[in-house]
């Protein structure tokens, strides 16, 4: 965990390539320079340019039990499998970096996170970079930005809801735009059905619980 306004970023603690590419093709260079990142969130006013998808996943514990753990997961843990790689996470509340192995406080609006996917076994890699813009603890939903100059725009939003028989339903809904048609209606849609699925698949693995 490395922080202040002139601290470099230590890119030794970073593995990813694509990540690391990112970061140079925004500038990040010192941690101060994640607050200069601009998040391209849904414009309701323009609905009808985004593309929807929605992924639903059932629990078999308590809407609490089940918040508190995607609250206080690592990223580490969550963004890690045979698609997803955490690279390093910006706290936006406290100016510094968590790297990975680095301790974490839990999750906060502000943070940005960012990601390495790996594609067809590993030979296409893409990074992609979340700001997380919303931490609702009422509604019990978190909100998800993308970043600029990435190949998407838009959000994301997890929310856990209380189901009948008293478990936990937790609805993961997109709406995003691109610059292409043919990636925003055949491509994206596949691979983020399957990055959200590992991340999901992750976070309850770690609670002992599948989806159901």
């Amino acid at each position: 965990m490395e922080g202040g306004a002139k601290e470099q970023i230590n890119l030794s603690r970073i593995k990813q390539r694509k990540v690391i590419k990112l970061m140079k093709t925004h500038g990040l260079q010192y941690v101060r320079d994640f607050q200069l990142l601009k998040s391209l969130c849904y414009d309701p006013c323009e609905s009808f340019t985004y593309y929807p998808h929605i992924k639903k996943f059932k629990v078999k514990d308590t809407i609490d039990n089940v918040w508190a753990h995607y609250n206080t997961i690592s990223p580490q843990e969550a963004w890690n499998g045979k698609m997803l790689s955490f690279g390093l996470l910006y706290s936006r509340k406290k100016n510094e970096i968590i790297y990975e192995g680095d301790i974490y406080p839990g999750i906060e609006e502000g943070q940005v996170i960012l990601i390495n996917i790996s594609l067809l076994g590993g030979l296409l890699n893409i990074a992609v970079a979340h700001h997380i813009t919303e931490v609702n603890e009422a509604e019990k939903t978190i909100r998800i930005c993308y970043i600029e100059k990435g190949a998407s725009e838009g959000s994301q939003w997890i929310r856990f809801l209380q189901s009948d028989d008293g478990f936990t339903e937790i609805v993961h809904e997109t709406r995003y735009r691109g610059k292409s048609t043919l990636r925003d209606t055949q491509l994206y849609p596949v691979l983020h059905e399957k990055a959200i699925s590992e991340f999901h698949q992750n976070v309850l693995r770690r609670l002992n619980k599948r989806s159901i």
